[in-house]
């Protein structure tokens, strides 16, 4: 019912915005694999030895957060694997986990850049294989 206090709007979109709607498919991974996906931004693949990696809050949750408490982990990606070392850092409302030491030798190496969406795949606990897709 619509009277003089009701607003009724109409929104119709042109060809150029319709373009701009669809998005891509998720990239297809093995599902007997924990892994997870991740777009870089430049504060993930800048050339300073700070540069570093996060973990999603939802993927060390599951795989436990004590995992990434120190060691290292060989990331296997499109040219080269490098062994890179993990962190977890506490807030008090927070766990933050990262590859850190040598990730940027591993960006450096596999000629990962800003906009690239890789996907992390577990292979073994102490190693994963990256994938641009």
């Amino acid at each position: 019912m619509v009277d003089e206090s009701t607003l009724v709007v109409t929104i119709h979109r042109g060809p150029a915005s319709e373009e701009r709607l669809q998005t891509m498919p998720p990239p297809k991974v093995k599902e007997d694999r924990h892994h997870f996906i991740k777009t870089l931004r430049a504060c993930h693949v800048r050339p300073l030895k700070s540069t570093r990696q996060d973990i999603p809050t939802a993927y060390h949750r599951m795989v436990g957060s004590h995992s990434f408490d120190g060691p290292w982990y060989t990331l296997s990606g499109p040219v080269v694997s490098e062994l890179v070392k993990s962190a977890r850092y506490y807030s008090k409302k927070q766990t933050f986990c990262h590859f850190t030491r040598r990730w940027v030798d591993f960006v450096a190496l596999n000629h990962v850049k800003t906009g690239d969406t890789v996907v992390f795949s577990e292979v073994d606990k102490s190693e994963f294989e990256v994938k641009k897709v």
